[in-house]
């Protein structure tokens, strides 16, 4: 998993880092922030202005439609995957998820035991939706990021690229997801990187994708 404080350090540090480790092995990439948007424009979708309403507030996009998007995406991925290498096999897959769970009954739904209805129609296997090996926490100040997202607000057109939301944000994530990391730490699956700062290079861990 993959882990950022809310801002711009997402684009820079951590499209470099999904860069690097999707280079040297098979893994499958699924960015919860990007199946979010996906689904908020996507005609008769169900979801779209809820998720909307939840952004422009910065708040968390209620679990179930989370889960309920990555659930669909890891069953895609698992069909397409079949036989690239020993990982993907058996039901069993490899995935770098960025920016999930966000909050701790996120974190609780997704290490349970849960059935996946699009995985057991396909390959007739109830598993773990994806027990977390290994959480990558990039990490900076809130200074750094409110810089940034400002510096962005010029040219994103993203309502919640303002003040407002961006302070809501901030206090989400000390709030709702901190604690999401705390919880990773306390079971050892935590490497921290950071604080980073405005101008830095983010530096990749060494880890093994076997763990």
């Amino acid at each position: 998993m993959l882990h950022a404080r809310p801002g711009p350090q997402l684009l820079s540090s951590l499209r470099f880092v999904r860069h690097a480790l999707l280079s040297v092995s098979v893994l499958s990439l699924l960015a919860a922030g990007d199946l979010l948007r996906a689904e908020q424009i996507r005609q008769g979708s169900e979801y779209g202005e809820l998720i909307r309403t939840n952004i422009r507030e910065g708040k968390i996009v209620p679990s179930y439609v989370t889960l309920k998007l990555l659930e669909i995406a890891m069953a895609k991925a698992l069909q397409e995957k079949v036989g690239e290498d020993d990982g993907w096999s058996n039901g069993r897959g490899r995935f770098l998820i960025d920016g999930f769970p966000r909050k701790m009954d996120q974190a609780e739904l997704f290490d349970d035991t849960v059935s996946l209805s699009q995985i057991l129609m396909a390959l007739s296997h109830s598993h773990k939706i994806c027990l977390s090996t290994v959480t990558l926490f990039y990490d900076t100040t809130e200074d750094v990021l409110k810089s940034r997202l400002l510096g962005r607000a010029k040219t994103s057109d993203r309502e919640d690229d303002n003040i407002e939301s961006i302070l809501k944000r901030f206090r989400t994530y000390k709030e709702e997801t901190m604690p999401v990391i705390e919880h990773y730490q306390s079971q050892n699956k935590v490497i921290k990187v950071g604080p980073i700062s405005s101008s830095q290079r983010p530096m990749l861990p060494q880890l093994s994708v076997d763990r």
